[in-house]
Parts: C-alpha cells; structure tokens; sequence
C-alpha cells in the first residue's frame, strides 16, 4: 500500500539497459499512482533518457530504429 511521499526502490530492465534509482509517490487515486525520480546523478539521468528513445523506437513511435549498442 503506497502512500504519497513514499520512497520506493526501482530496478528497470529492459534488453541492455539496467537503471536502479528511487521514485517518490506524489499521486494517488484508487486504479493507479504517480511517481517522480528521485536522488538522479548525471549517469542514471542519461540511462532515463535513452530507455525512453529506445522504448519509442521499439513502439514505431520514432520514425527510425537506434542500432544496437556494440562492445569493443
């Protein structure tokens, strides 16, 4: 049971991307909550950003297709 102002631990992972960082509770109704990051450094910010890109690519929202992160 989540309560406004709450600080809840959050692990996203979705195919190489990995973000571990705090969401506050700032909403609240019966059907769902709204939450705000929180405790963000400059890494973790830029993860955010390229999760939202590449989940919007793999929707057909973005008009072109990110290329897959290569290792060297």
């Amino acid at each position: 049971n989540l309560n406004i102002n709450d600080q809840v631990p959050v692990l996203i992972k979705y195919k190489n991307t990995e973000i571990k960082t705090t969401l506050k509770i700032v909403s609240k109704d019966k059907e769902r909550v709204g939450g705000k990051f929180t405790h963000l450094n400059d890494e973790t910010s830029s993860k955010l950003v390229y999760l939202s890109s590449l989940l919007e690519s793999d929707n057909g929202i973005l008009k072109t297709k990110l290329a897959p992160m290569r290792v060297y």
